[in-house]
């Protein structure tokens, strides 16, 4: 085979291209960029979803290659009101705005909220699939730039100057088809791992749920209860509500405490992102200054604690099974500690962690999301507990079988990601000429 002529792009992140290769600012290679608006939402005139005009938001597109229905519709009152355009079946949408570099294709007429940018390629110079398949190959690149930048959006004039390496068009053809067949058998592997994670996962919350109603008896004798959240449970269960039984205590706002006086050294100030596979990492956590950590001891924490999100993803854990040194709550954040040995948090995580929680958790918020999960509304969570003896078993029990799933979870959580890498890498290697079809 004739050794590949190769050139420099002038691009860092490019490198070579093939000598025959051209690259341009995507602004000269598109006949049309366009963008959208939102019409007020109150507003019934504006909305008609058995017979309006699609409206794609970002819902409608981030996880689809080709968006044919929405979940919104927008009348003509709509359109008019924000003088939103009708894009035509093919045009590609592309997200700039919070969830950005997603790339989808118009099966259907529609228009688009301010959050997504629509392109129509100049076919005489560009493939239309070729492009999504760069456009795709440049979502990690985008990220990584817009992750130093606080300000972490697209707008059109960024997107018009995207670079893109251009081969001839019927070689843009080839790759295209190419990638599109290599990039659904991955898709197609990813998706089947990812039903087993999922599947693994219920599982997982099935066991943890089933052993504390048994109490880790499969022939234990089960009685009907009153409560909402709890239809059986063992005859040796003893009811609990939380707040009569354990101390809980947060972070009252932020007490002035701002991202300026996180620090290198000094006691930790724990956050929920430092929560990982249900203990904290200590790796992630900020530190804070010693005046600071002693301005509440009510927050201070200690080994055996449970801890809490009660904001943004509500209802993540960790257990405090060592502390490397003085440490506190940042905000968004409840200490559960136990009171009058009638419960001990590692039996309570996993409690926390079963469907009784999580109905709890739907009944409390009527269905609906809850803005926050409260000291109140958690102090009112009812629960089955056993003897301590029994709850160190299921804790020691659950233990060990949920460290066994998890094993196999990571395994294929890894596997995931490597597909991942390995389309990303294969798009980019046939995108930028370094292999070619």
């Amino acid at each position: 085979m004739e050794e590949i002529k190769m050139k420099d792009s002038g691009i860092k992140w490019i490198g070579q291209i093939p000598e025959d290769w051209d690259v341009k600012r995507l602004k000269y290679c598109v006949d049309k960029f366009g963008g959208g608006g939102t019409p007020e939402s109150s507003n019934d005139e504006f909305y008609d979803d058995e017979h309006g005009v699609n409206w794609v938001a970002i819902g409608d597109m981030s996880t689809k290659e080709y968006v044919e229905e929405t979940d919104r519709k927008v009348t003509e009152l709509g359109i008019k009101d924000k003088q939103l355009t009708i894009y035509p079946k093919g045009t590609i949408i592309y997200s700039i705005y919070a969830t950005i570099g997603k790339v989808s294709e118009l099966k259907v007429p529609a228009t688009i909220n301010q959050a997504l940018l629509a392109i129509i390629e100049n076919k005489k110079i560009l493939n239309k699939n070729y492009l999504k398949k760069y456009l795709n190959f440049l979502e990690n690149i985008v990220l990584a730039d817009t992750s130093t930048n606080t300000q972490a959006n697209l707008n059109l004039q960024k997107v018009q100057n995207f670079t893109i390496c251009l081969p001839f068009l019927i070689e843009q053809q080839k790759i295209a088809a190419f990638l599109d067949k290599k990039c659904a058998d991955i898709d197609e592997i990813i998706s089947k791992t990812e039903k087993q994670i999922e599947t693994l996962e219920q599982y997982k919350k099935s066991l943890i749920t089933e052993t504390i109603i048994t109490g880790n008896n499969p022939n234990a004798k089960l009685i009907k209860t009153n409560i909402k959240w709890i239809d059986k449970v063992s005859t040796e269960a003893t009811i609990l509500r939380l707040k009569n039984y354990s101390y809980m205590k947060g972070r009252i706002g932020w007490q002035g405490l701002t991202a300026d006086e996180f620090i290198d050294e000094g006691p930790y100030c724990v956050t929920g992102t430092d929560f990982k596979n249900g203990y904290i990492d200590w790796n992630t956590s900020y530190h804070i200054s010693e005046k600071r950590y002693q301005m509440d001891y009510n927050i201070q924490l200690k080994v055996g604690d449970l801890l809490v999100t009660k904001d943004g993803t509500i209802g993540k854990l960790a257990r405090v099974n060592y502390l490397p040194a003085k440490a506190c709550l940042n905000s968004h954040l409840l200490i559960i500690r136990p009171l009058r040995n009638k419960f001990i948090n590692d039996y309570l995580y996993y409690v926390m962690s079963s469907d009784i929680f999580v109905k709890y958790y739907s009944f409390e918020s009527n269905g609906s999301t809850m803005d926050s999960l409260s000291q109140e509304k958690l102090g009112r969570f009812t629960f089955p507990a056993y003897s301590i003896e029994k709850q160190k078993e299921i804790a020691n029990y659950l233990d060990k079988k949920c460290a066994d799933i998890d094993e196999v979870l990571n395994k294929q959580k890894e596997s995931v990601e490597t597909l991942k890498k390995y389309k990303q890498s294969l798009i980019y290697e046939y995108v930028t000429g370094k292999k070619r079809v």
